[in-house]
């Protein structure tokens, strides 16, 4: 069982690591996909908003198809930021303090998807991992 206090040391996957996963849905907007680094007042959030169409050239379509999403690390990286309540001086990106390897969501402010809130469509995801 993993407890959201357990770190794991993920750093040999930042210079050239993807983010890999099956995804299947007819949700009609864009997710967040990511993962989270540090804890508590460390907490850093490192997700990408990915296109519903392919657009950004990770994968994604939701045409309610299975469809192999492969993410760069270093892309998701470069959308991280610090988690709510925290700031850049406490909260770093830092791939030795993984918290959360794997997360999926729709945060409407960060993804624009305000005109769908509440929608329940479901999300089917699989065979999720990490790779040099």
């Amino acid at each position: 069982t993993r407890r959201s206090s357990d770190l794991t040391d993920l750093s040999q996957f930042e210079a050239t690591g993807k983010l890999n996963l099956r995804l299947r849905t007819n949700y009609p907007g864009k997710l967040r996909i990511g993962f989270l680094t540090g804890s508590l007042s460390t907490a850093y959030d490192a997700y990408v908003v990915v296109s519903n169409t392919n657009a950004d050239g990770y994968g994604f379509v939701n045409d309610g198809q299975w469809h192999n999403v492969s993410i760069p690390i270093i892309a998701i990286k470069a959308s991280g930021a610090p988690s709510f309540g925290n700031t850049t001086t406490n909260a770093k990106f830092d791939l030795t303090k993984v918290t959360n390897p794997f997360v999926i969501n729709d945060v409407y402010d960060a993804t624009g998807n305000t005109t769908i809130k509440g929608d329940t469509t479901k999300i089917y995801v699989d065979n999720i991992h990490w790779t040099k």
